[in-house]
């Protein structure tokens, strides 16, 4: 699994699209069982999303729309 979300993510910092959010918000939810993984994961996606935006990626505000829907996805969320 580690791949495959390596490789969504290297996808979204080059194409910096709505797209290939969507594509990680998929593996988001097919990953959910593993909360330490989807915590991960979700924390990764959201910090390329706001470099991107942060580096003038276009549609920002779909960009930044779009990564909050990850927090509607069920799993548990721990913080020390």
């Amino acid at each position: 699994m580690k791949n495959r979300r390596d490789e969504i993510l290297a996808k979204f910092n080059i194409r910096r699209d709505v797209d290939t959010l969507k594509e990680a918000l998929v593996l988001l939810g097919e990953i959910r069982e593993d909360d330490e993984e989807a915590h991960a994961f979700e924390d990764d996606m959201r910090n390329a999303v706001l470099v991107a935006i942060s580096e003038g990626a276009a549609n920002p505000a779909g960009l930044a729309g779009l990564a909050l829907i990850s927090s509607t996805i069920q799993f548990s969320r721990w913080c020390a």
